[in-house]
């Protein structure tokens, strides 16, 4: 969801040289902060940085702009992937046990093609064995607005959920 705000100020009397900061978390579906999220606020002609460890401000940018803020982060792949995420997979793929949380979901689709299957488990594997160290067209980390509701009706991986990933 995007929000958009417009001040007019017809009269002129507004100050138009001020600062303006932006502050907001950074975290998993379980409520744990995200660490080394680097948090970036863009223009067309700036571009601001910062590496934020979940909450985060994001001080005196140039008012009367329009900025896009978007998180980043992709580091090591393997970071809390293992074993047991692979027998979950595989389970979820013979409909022994189906994954239900929609993040989770987006998370198994390991090769990011909006299908869960033996594809993602053959990559998974590969990447828990470390004969890979990325996953090709993939990022390691995927972030989703937080206050987007997933259908329930529908699969969360045809749903068009606002992502950060760039």
């Amino acid at each position: 969801v995007d929000t958009y705000i417009v001040i007019q100020d017809p009269s002129g009397v507004c100050v138009t040289d001020f600062t303006a900061n932006v502050a907001g978390l950074i975290k998993t579906e379980d409520g744990e902060k995200i660490s080394g999220v680097d948090m970036f606020a863009a223009t067309p002609d700036t571009m601001y940085q910062k590496k934020v460890d979940g909450d985060y401000v994001l001080l005196g940018l140039k008012g009367g702009q329009e900025y896009e803020v978007l998180p980043k982060k992709s580091d090591d792949y393997r970071n809390g992937v293992s074993t047991r995420d692979l027998i979950i997979l595989k389970n979820h793929i013979l409909g022994k046990s189906l994954i239900q949380s929609p993040y989770k979901l987006i998370a198994a689709d390991v090769n990011n093609d909006k299908i869960i299957n033996t594809a993602d488990l053959i990559l998974l594997r590969k990447l828990v064995l470390g004969t890979i160290d990325t996953l090709p067209g993939n990022y390691s980390w995927k972030f989703v607005d937080g206050n987007y509701i997933f259908d329930p009706f529908k699969p969360a991986l045809t749903q068009d959920y606002p992502t950060y990933v760039k």
